[in-house]
């Protein structure tokens, strides 16, 4: 038996694919002047709802890995840069809340693990 189950897993897998977009967009903010700069996402809410559906096991949740996508096609600007401050305000926002919240229920699965092996109510 593992000590962390798939849950822990796949929370850890979701923190680490929000630390990794929370990087990637303030790289898109940082280059929001850069002449010919594209924006870039990362992937990986998918890959892990598919492992956690047809697998189920730590293992396979595990083995996902964030992927981060450049947006080579779109442009925003005559000078081909395709940043949108208030997109990425956006979406920088709603990871905040993600990891906040990923965070919060991580935290709570380990001081209920702690509570058990300690014995604390």
């Amino acid at each position: 038996m593992e000590l962390f189950d798939v849950t822990q897993k796949a929370l850890e897998v979701a923190l680490h694919g929000t630390e990794k977009r929370q990087s990637v967009i303030a790289n898109n903010l940082a280059n929001i002047n850069t002449p010919g700069f594209k924006r870039s996402d990362v992937e990986f809410g998918d890959a892990l709802a598919q492992a956690l559906q047809f697998s189920g096991t730590a293992e396979a949740v595990g083995a996902v890995t964030p992927i981060v996508k450049t947006d080579n096609v779109s442009s925003m600007r005559v000078d081909g840069n395709n940043v949108d401050i208030d997109r990425e305000a956006s979406y920088l926002a709603q990871n905040q809340l993600q990891f906040s919240a990923l965070m919060s229920v991580t935290t709570k699965n380990l001081q209920t693990m702690s509570n058990i092996i300690t014995g604390a109510r």
